[in-house]
């Protein structure tokens, strides 16, 4: 897939970390991701592995296809 916009809910990753204030990097961390990665995911970039979505969403504490369009 070119476009992970089409495929990650980058708004919702985006809110949860504005409703939690915090920073990316902070973000990241609590993941056990590099801020870089977290970067790739939120910008479209198709160029990640799948499980920072699986990092991402467990610190969510929501299922991956809630992540995902």
């Amino acid at each position: 897939m070119s476009n992970t916009e089409n495929l990650v809910k980058t708004e919702t990753i985006s809110n949860f970390i504005k409703e939690n204030k915090l920073t990316k990097r902070e973000f990241a961390a609590k993941c056990g991701i590099n801020v870089w990665n977290l970067r790739k995911v939120l910008s479209g970039n198709a160029n990640f592995d799948v499980v920072y979505l699986f990092k991402i969403a467990k610190f969510m504490n929501v299922q991956i296809c809630e992540l995902l369009n």
